[in-house]
C-alpha cells in the first residue's frame, strides 16, 4: 500500500524540466530506487541513473521531493 501522495516543490518542477524528466520519474526513484544518503536515493537504469533529494513532513509523514538530476552510470 502506497503511502501519502508525493508533494513536488517547484524547485523540483524547475530541475525535472531543465533534465527533460517527470515526476513519474521522481515517484518511480522514490518507491523502487535505494537510499544512498539520508534524504537521498538513486535508481538505475539501462546505462544511466536518476537521483531525488526529499524529507518526510514531519507533521502528516507526506514525502515532499525538492530536486532531482539524472547522468550516466560509473
Amino acid at each position: 500500500m502506497k503511502g501519502k501522495s508525493i508533494y513536488f516543490t517547484n524547485n523540483f518542477r524547475a530541475k525535472a524540466k531543465s533534465w527533460g524528466l517527470s515526476e513519474k520519474d521522481a515517484t518511480d526513484v522514490y518507491y523502487h530506487g535505494e537510499t544512498i544518503k539520508p534524504n537521498m536515493m538513486i535508481r538505475k537504469y539501462n546505462g544511466y541513473e536518476i537521483g531525488i533529494y526529499f524529507f518526510l513532513n514531519p507533521q502528516i509523514a507526506q514525502p515532499i521531493i525538492t530536486s532531482l538530476w539524472k547522468r550516466e552510470q560509473r
